[in-house]
């Protein structure tokens, strides 16, 4: 990375001519690369993970996804069950309840992955919010672009 900040706007310019960071950058109603199952006190309780910069909201609509009535019925009932579940037992969800969990929101992953399709990869549980951010690399990336006003990255 130090390579690229210590490399001329030249010969930045030579190296990205064809690079459109665009693909790096947040866009509303864009559709996501990967989505994360989770209880939400609002809306969906799936959220974007996708791995760009200046993401202004991680909520997502059914309409971006384009999941069934049916599904998205399931998914707020399985919401309400396990945000409730979660209040109750704010300390620590015992061992057959976590479980239970798991295993219901596996089964629910899967059935949002079959209707979503292979391009949009469905998280569940979340391992590591850090894992769910662009890269340091990346967000240097882009962020040599913006520092010299790039066309690509404003188009």
């Amino acid at each position: 990375m130090e390579q690229m900040w210590e490399m001329s706007d030249v010969e930045f310019e030579a190296l990205t001519h064809n690079d459109d960071i665009r693909r790096f950058l947040w866009v509303a109603g864009q559709k996501p690369s990967r989505i994360l199952l989770q209880p939400r006190e609002q809306g969906l309780p799936l959220v974007d993970r996708s791995a760009v910069i200046d993401m202004i909201s991680d909520r997502l609509e059914p309409a971006t996804l384009g999941l069934t009535k049916l599904l998205i019925s399931t998914l707020h009932e399985w919401n309400n069950r396990w945000l409730s579940a979660r209040r109750r037992e704010s300390t620590a969800i015992n061992d057959d309840t976590f479980c239970e969990y798991l295993v219901e929101g596996h089964e629910l992953a899967a059935r949002v992955q079959q209707e979503v399709g292979p391009e949009v990869a469905v998280l569940f549980p979340e391992a590591d919010a850090k894992r769910s951010m662009p890269s340091d690399e990346i967000q240097q990336f882009v962020g040599r672009f913006k520092a010299r006003g790039d066309k690509h990255a404003s188009s």
